[in-house]
């Protein structure tokens, strides 16, 4: 089963700019461990939220105790305002097709879900085309009657 990790950061405010650095160097050796689905450092105005996903617990207690994690941390040393606060997740909720669905958003890869239904990054663009189109062939058609 996949483990969702978040970790916040809170970098102390004129060390920001190498607080990032150091995870992007740290990134992308992050995704080369074996286990690693998710490794992203994100932001908010006032600190860096890393959300990972791993392939197991495993995986993760792996990455905890790895070198990666390991070279990471006296690069931050006396940069952040203290321990980043780390929460494990685990599903509240175990629906598989709409996991799938998400995943598909999420990533831009095409799924196909037991309801046939097609998911794709940009969908609602390529549906609006598809509508200015049909307007095109069809002036003053109901959107209703598709």
């Amino acid at each position: 089963m996949s483990v969702v990790v978040v970790a916040t950061i809170v970098p102390l405010p004129e060390h920001r700019d190498a607080v990032i650095a150091a995870f992007s160097e740290a990134i992308e050796r992050v995704h080369d461990e074996d286990g690693c689905e998710l490794y992203s450092l994100n932001e908010a105005p006032d600190r860096l939220i890393m959300i990972e996903k791993w392939a197991s617990p495993e995986a993760l207690a792996n990455h905890s105790r790895g070198v990666n994690l390991a070279a990471l941390n006296p690069k931050l040393a006396g940069k952040v305002s203290g321990a980043p606060e780390v929460i494990v997740l685990r599903p509240a909720i175990r629906s598989r097709a709409r996991s799938d669905r998400c995943a598909a958003a999420l990533t831009g890869h095409r799924m196909r879900n037991q309801a046939r239904l097609w998911v794709w990054r940009g969908a609602h663009l390529r549906f609006g085309e598809y509508m200015a189109r049909r307007e095109a062939d069809a002036p003053g058609r109901e959107l209703g009657s598709i």
